[in-house]
């Protein structure tokens, strides 16, 4: 969570409260808009990108109307032309459940240090544009 942290601080000035728990009945973890963030026993999980991931959910990704809004319109006006600038001019927003992708940090697989960078970026330009 330190570490996670600190990169949001870094790349983006969300502010919110998070109530991190240690919850052994949550398969994985789990995050809610609400600023509840739960950890499982699995330990597994318990790394920075998977607390990256949560802490976008608890700033709105997959837990708001105007995230779900603007992921069926494609209506990035700030984190699309971000997201071009880091792939290039046909790159989009893809959307599917509470998350996107490509830098929602979904999977471990999609973990880098520019990864890391780029989820918080495309997190914070999410919020400019009314996530």
């Amino acid at each position: 969570m330190t570490k996670a942290v600190a990169r949001y601080t870094k790349f983006s000035d969300a502010s919110k409260t998070i109530r991190v728990a240690y919850v052994p009945g949550v398969p994985t973890a789990e995050a809610n808009y609400n600023g509840d963030l739960r950890f499982g026993s699995d330990r597994a999980y318990m790394s920075e990108r998977t607390a990256m991931h949560e802490i976008s959910h608890t700033l709105g990704v997959g837990q708001t109307a105007a995230f779900k809004t603007k992921c069926a319109a494609g209506d990035w006006k700030t984190a699309l032309p971000l997201l071009r600038s880091f792939d290039d001019a046909s790159a989009v927003i893809s959307c599917g459940g509470s998350h996107f992708w490509p830098y929602g940090l979904n999977y471990d697989t999609e973990w880098s240090e520019t990864n890391a960078d780029r989820h918080v970026k495309m997190v914070q330009a999410m919020l400019k544009d009314g996530m």
